[in-house]
């Protein structure tokens, strides 16, 4: 049985006001997770397609706590379970606050199950581009996508037709860089790297950072693409990568010629 309640640290730069901006306001949320517009108490995360989720915010204590509830339903044949989300800061000396995130609740059962794994192993990732936003681009102009779609296919067999689709290795080193040699651009270093999704410091289609991978959480197998982007032209370079991926992601994985070329 899963654990009921996953924890996770990190340090980063910044003071704790700073890292409130980050993990509190839609704006921050944006900038290095997905999509998100606070109103009040509520929280609206698109997540891609068909993917987005409302949370009710439970607590919001400049600078020190940040928590909100999901009723979330990982199958569509599980029952809805209550899902609470906390963060917490913490400064440091020497200009850096700990971050550290407490998800509990959940329910019962196998789908509940494969989706507290899922969050166990994309959190420790999300939470590291908490890390990059804020040493590499605190305060810029962001503007990024998240997309996704349904493979019909176990996530390690997903993963690997989408690294051979796009030309790139199915499992590289931290500190490697690497690009698509087909379907959209995409370079940068790798910065993480787990199980059937890997994340990158990019270079191209402009300075950010990705996130490239296939997984839940939940039952089905999802095919995950994300970028932010930052810069005075991150919003169109944002649009393009965006219509670019959401075309590559419709089309069947493996379908392009092997030597056919990313797009331009």
């Amino acid at each position: 049985m899963t654990p009921r309640e996953l924890s996770f640290d990190v340090e980063v730069p910044g003071t704790p006001e700073q890292v409130w901006d980050a993990i509190a306001t839609g704006p921050g949320i944006s900038a290095w997770f997905v999509p998100a517009e606070i109103d009040g108490e509520r929280m609206v995360q698109h997540h891609g397609p068909g993917l987005d989720t409302t949370s009710a915010i439970t607590a919001a204590e400049r600078p020190r706590r940040f928590a909100y509830t999901d009723d979330y339903q990982p199958a569509p044949d599980a029952e809805p379970g209550l899902v609470a989300t906390e963060f917490l800061v913490e400064a440091r000396s020497g200009g850096t606050c700990v971050v550290r995130l407490v998800q509990s609740g959940f329910g019962t059962g196998d789908a509940w199950e494969r989706a507290v794994k899922s969050f166990s192993t994309g959190w420790p990732g999300a939470l590291d581009d908490l890390r990059l936003y804020l040493t590499h681009f605190p305060g810029r102009r962001a503007a990024g996508f998240a997309s996704a779609r349904i493979v019909d296919a176990p996530r390690e067999q997903a993963w690997t037709a989408i690294s051979e689709a796009l030309g790139v290795p199915e499992r590289p080193a931290p500190g490697d860089r690497i690009a698509t040699s087909r379907g959209p651009r995409l370079a940068g270093t790798v910065t993480r790297v787990e199980d059937g999704y890997l994340s990158l410091l990019l270079e191209e289609p402009a300075p950010g950072f990705g996130f490239l991978g296939a997984g839940g959480p939940g039952e089905e197998t999802h095919a995950f693409v994300r970028q932010r982007l930052f810069g005075d032209d991150a919003p169109a370079l944002a649009a393009r990568a965006e219509a670019e991926w959401e075309e590559w992601l419709s089309e069947p994985l493996g379908s392009a010629p092997a030597g056919a070329p990313h797009r331009a």
